[in-house]
Protein backbone atom coordinates (compact mmCIF):
# COMPACT_ATOMS: atom_id res chain seq x y z
CA UNK A 1 0.00 0.00 0.00
CA UNK A 2 2.75 2.29 1.03
CA UNK A 3 4.67 1.40 -2.45
CA UNK A 4 1.11 2.55 -4.45
CA UNK A 5 1.21 5.44 -2.84
CA UNK A 6 4.78 6.68 -3.09
CA UNK A 7 4.10 5.66 -7.36
CA UNK A 8 1.03 7.75 -7.18
CA UNK A 9 2.30 10.68 -5.52
CA UNK A 10 5.48 10.22 -7.64
CA UNK A 11 3.14 10.51 -11.12
CA UNK A 12 0.99 13.06 -9.48
CA UNK A 13 4.35 15.12 -9.02
CA UNK A 14 5.53 14.54 -12.30
CA UNK A 15 2.02 15.34 -14.22
CA UNK A 16 1.78 18.67 -12.36
CA UNK A 17 5.72 19.76 -13.23
CA UNK A 18 4.65 19.03 -17.02
CA UNK A 19 1.32 20.91 -16.67
CA UNK A 20 3.45 23.77 -15.28
CA UNK A 21 6.05 23.68 -17.89
CA UNK A 22 3.39 23.84 -20.58
CA UNK A 23 1.83 26.62 -19.11
CA UNK A 24 5.29 28.29 -19.15
CA UNK A 25 6.69 27.72 -22.85
CA UNK A 26 2.04 28.64 -23.56
CA UNK A 27 2.69 32.21 -21.86
CA UNK A 28 6.12 32.94 -23.76
CA UNK A 29 4.61 32.94 -27.01
CA UNK A 30 1.73 34.65 -25.74
CA UNK A 31 2.96 37.31 -24.37
CA UNK A 32 6.46 38.35 -26.31
CA UNK A 33 7.10 38.98 -29.62
CA UNK A 34 10.01 38.59 -32.24
CA UNK A 35 13.40 37.44 -30.90
CA UNK A 36 12.45 37.67 -27.12
CA UNK A 37 10.38 34.53 -27.54
CA UNK A 38 13.18 32.07 -28.62
CA UNK A 39 15.83 33.80 -25.80
CA UNK A 40 13.28 33.42 -23.25
CA UNK A 41 12.37 29.88 -24.30
CA UNK A 42 15.77 28.87 -24.24
CA UNK A 43 16.21 30.10 -20.96
CA UNK A 44 13.42 27.95 -19.61
CA UNK A 45 14.56 25.06 -21.71
CA UNK A 46 18.35 25.49 -19.66
CA UNK A 47 16.39 25.81 -16.33
CA UNK A 48 14.49 22.85 -16.99
CA UNK A 49 16.92 20.53 -18.05
CA UNK A 50 19.79 22.13 -15.49
CA UNK A 51 22.08 22.63 -18.55
CA UNK A 52 24.46 25.58 -19.24
CA UNK A 53 24.66 25.11 -22.76
CA UNK A 54 21.89 25.46 -25.22
CA UNK A 55 20.27 26.22 -29.19
CA UNK A 56 16.86 26.69 -30.24
CA UNK A 57 16.04 26.82 -33.58
CA UNK A 58 13.54 26.17 -36.37
CA UNK A 59 13.72 25.11 -40.09
CA UNK A 60 13.08 27.58 -42.72
CA UNK A 61 11.43 27.38 -46.27
CA UNK A 62 14.96 26.74 -47.64
CA UNK A 63 15.24 24.02 -45.17
CA UNK A 64 18.31 25.52 -42.99
CA UNK A 65 18.16 25.57 -39.55
CA UNK A 66 17.66 29.32 -38.08
CA UNK A 67 18.97 29.71 -34.98
CA UNK A 68 17.66 32.52 -33.37
CA UNK A 69 18.39 31.57 -29.89
CA UNK A 70 22.02 30.33 -28.50
CA UNK A 71 24.27 30.77 -25.45
CA UNK A 72 27.05 32.53 -26.38
CA UNK A 73 30.03 30.36 -24.96
CA UNK A 74 30.46 28.44 -22.02
CA UNK A 75 31.68 30.72 -19.72
CA UNK A 76 28.71 32.82 -19.41
CA UNK A 77 26.05 30.36 -20.01
CA UNK A 78 23.04 32.80 -19.39
CA UNK A 79 24.24 35.18 -22.00
CA UNK A 80 22.62 34.66 -25.26
CA UNK A 81 23.43 35.70 -28.51
CA UNK A 82 21.37 38.28 -29.64
CA UNK A 83 21.45 37.56 -33.33
CA UNK A 84 20.33 35.04 -35.78
CA UNK A 85 22.58 31.94 -37.26
CA UNK A 86 21.62 30.21 -40.10
CA UNK A 87 22.86 26.91 -40.61
CA UNK A 88 22.59 25.30 -44.44
CA UNK A 89 21.36 22.00 -44.72
CA UNK A 90 25.06 20.89 -46.41
CA UNK A 91 26.90 22.13 -43.09
CA UNK A 92 25.25 19.91 -40.81
CA UNK A 93 27.22 17.23 -41.10
CA UNK A 94 26.93 14.06 -38.84
CA UNK A 95 25.48 15.91 -36.27
CA UNK A 96 23.28 15.47 -33.49
CA UNK A 97 20.94 18.03 -35.03
CA UNK A 98 20.85 16.17 -38.69
CA UNK A 99 20.00 13.13 -37.00
CA UNK A 100 17.76 14.59 -34.71
CA UNK A 101 15.95 16.17 -37.72
CA UNK A 102 15.98 13.16 -40.03
CA UNK A 103 14.68 10.51 -37.83
CA UNK A 104 12.33 13.47 -35.62
CA UNK A 105 13.53 10.94 -32.47
CA UNK A 106 15.30 12.69 -29.04
CA UNK A 107 18.43 11.73 -29.65
CA UNK A 108 21.13 12.35 -26.85
CA UNK A 109 24.44 11.16 -25.88
CA UNK A 110 26.66 11.64 -22.42
CA UNK A 111 29.94 10.96 -24.10
CA UNK A 112 32.10 13.68 -25.17
CA UNK A 113 31.26 14.85 -29.44
CA UNK A 114 34.21 13.69 -31.19
CA UNK A 115 32.86 16.91 -33.46
CA UNK A 116 34.30 19.91 -31.70
CA UNK A 117 37.71 20.75 -31.61
CA UNK A 118 39.62 20.47 -28.76
CA UNK A 119 39.78 23.34 -26.72
CA UNK A 120 37.30 25.44 -23.88
CA UNK A 121 34.37 24.90 -25.95
CA UNK A 122 34.47 20.20 -25.63
CA UNK A 123 30.63 19.54 -25.12
CA UNK A 124 30.42 16.18 -22.68
CA UNK A 125 27.01 15.28 -22.95
CA UNK A 126 24.04 16.29 -24.84
CA UNK A 127 20.61 15.91 -25.58
CA UNK A 128 18.67 17.26 -28.89
CA UNK A 129 14.99 16.80 -29.45
CA UNK A 130 13.20 17.43 -33.00
CA UNK A 131 9.97 19.79 -32.64
CA UNK A 132 7.52 17.85 -34.80
CA UNK A 133 4.28 19.06 -36.35
CA UNK A 134 2.08 16.95 -38.64
CA UNK A 135 4.97 14.37 -38.68
CA UNK A 136 6.80 17.40 -40.22
CA UNK A 137 10.47 18.57 -38.12
CA UNK A 138 9.74 22.56 -38.07
CA UNK A 139 12.69 22.74 -35.04
CA UNK A 140 14.76 21.92 -33.00
CA UNK A 141 15.78 22.13 -29.02
CA UNK A 142 19.32 20.86 -28.04
CA UNK A 143 20.84 21.37 -24.37
CA UNK A 144 24.52 20.02 -23.53
CA UNK A 145 26.84 19.74 -20.65
CA UNK A 146 24.39 18.82 -18.03
CA UNK A 147 26.42 18.50 -14.70
CA UNK A 148 24.97 14.64 -14.90
CA UNK A 149 24.05 12.92 -17.47
CA UNK A 150 20.91 13.20 -19.59
CA UNK A 151 17.97 10.14 -18.11
CA UNK A 152 14.79 8.87 -18.87
CA UNK A 153 13.34 11.52 -16.72
CA UNK A 154 15.03 13.83 -19.37
CA UNK A 155 14.40 12.44 -22.47
CA UNK A 156 10.38 12.34 -21.03
CA UNK A 157 11.05 16.21 -20.49
CA UNK A 158 12.14 16.94 -24.00
CA UNK A 159 9.02 14.99 -24.86
CA UNK A 160 6.60 16.83 -23.11
CA UNK A 161 8.81 20.87 -24.66
CA UNK A 162 9.23 19.26 -27.95
CA UNK A 163 5.30 18.25 -27.52
CA UNK A 164 4.15 21.90 -26.21
CA UNK A 165 6.44 24.04 -28.69
CA UNK A 166 4.98 22.46 -31.78
CA UNK A 167 1.76 24.17 -32.08
CA UNK A 168 2.91 27.56 -31.05
CA UNK A 169 6.19 27.14 -33.40
CA UNK A 170 4.28 26.08 -36.21
CA UNK A 171 1.37 28.83 -36.28
CA UNK A 172 4.24 31.72 -35.63
CA UNK A 173 5.78 30.06 -38.71
CA UNK A 174 2.74 29.71 -40.93
CA UNK A 175 2.42 34.23 -39.37
CA UNK A 176 5.81 34.69 -40.52
CA UNK A 177 5.15 32.97 -43.75
CA UNK A 178 1.66 35.29 -44.56
CA UNK A 179 3.60 38.37 -43.34
CA UNK A 180 6.39 37.70 -45.96
CA UNK A 181 4.02 36.91 -49.10
CA UNK A 182 2.34 39.96 -48.21
CA UNK A 183 5.30 42.26 -48.15
CA UNK A 184 6.31 40.24 -51.42
CA UNK A 185 2.98 41.17 -52.80
CA UNK A 186 2.84 45.03 -51.93
CA UNK A 187 6.50 45.17 -52.89
CA UNK A 188 5.50 43.78 -56.71
CA UNK A 189 2.49 46.10 -56.61
CA UNK A 190 4.69 49.24 -56.06
CA UNK A 191 7.12 47.89 -58.43
CA UNK A 192 4.24 47.89 -61.28
CA UNK A 193 2.84 50.95 -59.79
CA UNK A 194 6.40 52.88 -60.56
CA UNK A 195 6.49 51.11 -64.02
CA UNK A 196 3.35 52.38 -65.01
CA UNK A 197 3.83 55.85 -64.19
CA UNK A 198 7.30 55.51 -65.99
CA UNK A 199 4.93 54.77 -68.94
CA UNK A 200 2.44 57.61 -68.45
CA UNK A 201 4.90 60.03 -68.47
CA UNK A 202 6.46 58.72 -71.21
CA UNK A 203 3.26 58.31 -73.35
CA UNK A 204 2.15 61.87 -71.86
CA UNK A 205 5.49 63.18 -73.39
CA UNK A 206 4.61 61.44 -76.63
CA UNK A 207 1.18 63.19 -76.94
CA UNK A 208 2.43 66.76 -75.86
Amino acid sequence: METRFSTTEAALGRSLRELELRNRIAEVFLTTTGEDTFTDLLTILLDVFQSPCGVFGFVDEDGALVVPAMTRHLRDPRELADRRVVFPRETWGDSSWRNALRTKEILHSNEPSTLTPEGPLTVERTLAAPIVLEDQAIGLLQVADKGTDYDADDLAMARVCADAIAPFLGARRDRDREEQRHERAEAELRTRAAELERHRNHLQVLVD
